[in-house]
């Protein structure tokens, strides 16, 4: 009798082990990490879908990151110049060769990568990746291309500088980050100024120093045979002659000053007063508490009942709004938090701040805080479109680029990811705060009419 029950409760308990296993292939990208490939020394990510649509694409290590300050901005114009430098687009222009497929495409250059893609129907993929790989690894463009773009990147500098706030921007690259690049990347009068000295015979000396194999990573995410891929993409990489490595070394440590400090920029015409507060950490792609940064960014600062709005706009009426988020590259994360406020209430919002974060990196959140910010997570899975070309590859890009050349790399899929996350705890949570927000390593640099007096080390 005991035995028959038991093996009742296992069979039952068996079935419901595989139906949560179904459950979870439903929303997962893969059951297992996709393989990288390696193909005439150059990495290829393949992403597959059920899907009609493909997105061809490749990103690097570079940016900002390899600039210096008498390049500030070459990164930004040589992207703007290889949109355009594929041989078929010679006689129009690629926006012109590409308008009757329907394609969309486009570049970006952030503080440590560039990218570049092209997302279209399947039926046109030759094409897209033979665009994508030709001015990645062989491009053609002439002087006037490069006067061409340079005007455009020169109106869209003037854009950024008509804000006050790239005073703000600029002062905390330059206040945060050690690497000459990385202190120039949001200094836009610098770029503009060196602009004007940037020849094509520059661009290709930066672009054959810095697009090389080992910092390059090519990602097709698309319902195409794998087989048909990787033929394609080895016929035409095969002839190339590419240098596999730059000199440049890039540091996974010492990226960051580390300073405890307040910097303030005069901004006579400003209604209120702006201030931005970073925490460099030396915290990795996939690394412990990585998976759970946005979470708990969002527990500290982000819709009322926040820990920071709930106090800073609901109780004491300081702000309107306040973020908090952070970004991950080589260098490790910071973590930024985002706030404006009255002139005559800066000191307080900054100390108030500080408390919060001190009070919870001893003090536990409550259980309705925590049910909250997991199930938002989840509903923003269930809520994606998990078969978009897009998504997938939104998903493991970053996993891959920034560990292309480690010999142990940490990937995870969604499933793993979301049982990752899942483990969140009120005392997880503690533990974040108190490791995120560590005073010893604290800038702080605000912008607006007033300047105040403020002891750091009271903090």
């Amino acid at each position: 009798m005991t035995k028959k029950n038991k093996t009742k409760k296992n069979k039952t308990k068996n079935n419901k082990t595989k139906n949560n296993k179904t459950k979870t292939k439903d929303i997962s990208y893969y059951n297992k990490v996709p393989q990288l490939l390696e193909v005439n020394g150059y990495k290829l990510l393949i992403l597959p879908r059920k899907s009609k649509v493909t997105l061809v694409e490749c990103m690097l290590f570079g940016g900002y990151y390899f600039e210096k300050k008498e390049t500030s901005g070459i990164s930004h114009l040589l992207e703007h110049v290889l949109t355009d430098a594929w041989k078929k687009c010679k006689l129009k222009s690629c926006s012109v060769f590409w308008e009757k497929y329907g394609v969309k495409s486009n570049a970006h250059t952030s503080i440590s990568t560039n990218r570049y893609w092209i997302k279209g129907m399947s039926a046109f993929f030759d094409n897209m990746l033979e665009y994508i790989v030709e001015t990645m690894i062989n491009p053609k463009f002439t002087e006037s291309d490069v006067k061409r773009e340079k005007n455009a990147v020169e109106n869209e500098l003037n854009q950024y500088l008509n804000k006050p706030s790239w005073k703000l921007h600029d002062k905390v690259c330059k206040e945060l980050h050690t690497v000459e690049g990385m202190q120039y990347a949001n200094d836009e009068q610098q770029q503009l100024n060196i602009l004007k000295t940037i020849t094509k015979k520059k661009l290709l000396v930066h672009f054959n120093e810095f697009y090389t194999k080992n910092n390059m990573l090519f990602i097709i995410s698309t319902g195409l045979d794998k087989e048909k891929i990787i033929r394609k993409f080895k016929s035409l990489t095969n002839k190339e002659k590419k240098v596999p490595a730059c000199s440049f070394k890039i540091a996974k440590s010492g990226c960051f000053q580390n300073n405890k400090k307040i910097v303030y920029i005069s901004e006579p015409q400003a209604k209120n007063t702006d201030i931005c507060i970073c925490f460099p950490l030396e915290l990795y792609i996939n690394e412990k508490y990585y998976y759970h940064l946005d979470m708990v960014s969002s527990i500290v600062s982000g819709d009322l009942t926040s820990l920071i709005l709930s106090v800073l706009r609901k109780k004491l009426n300081l702000v309107y709004g306040a973020s908090c988020f952070s970004i991950t590259n080589m260098c490790g994360t910071v973590v930024y938090i985002s706030v404006s406020t009255l002139d005559k209430n800066i000191k307080k919002v900054i100390e108030n701040i500080f408390e919060i974060c001190k009070l919870y990196s001893k003090k536990i959140i409550s259980t309705n805080k925590l049910l909250q910010v997991k199930r938002k997570y989840k509903m923003g899975i269930y809520q994606a479109n998990l078969n978009s070309v897009k998504s997938v590859r939104n998903f493991y890009a970053n996993q891959f680029l920034y560990q292309l050349n480690n010999k142990d790399r940490k990937v995870v899929t969604l499933n793993e990811k979301i049982k990752k996350v899942s483990s969140l705890t009120k005392e997880k949570t503690r533990q974040i705060i108190k490791k995120i927000f560590d005073t010893k390593n604290c800038l702080i640099v605000y912008q607006g009419k007033k300047k105040i007096q403020f002891d750091m080390n009271k903090i």
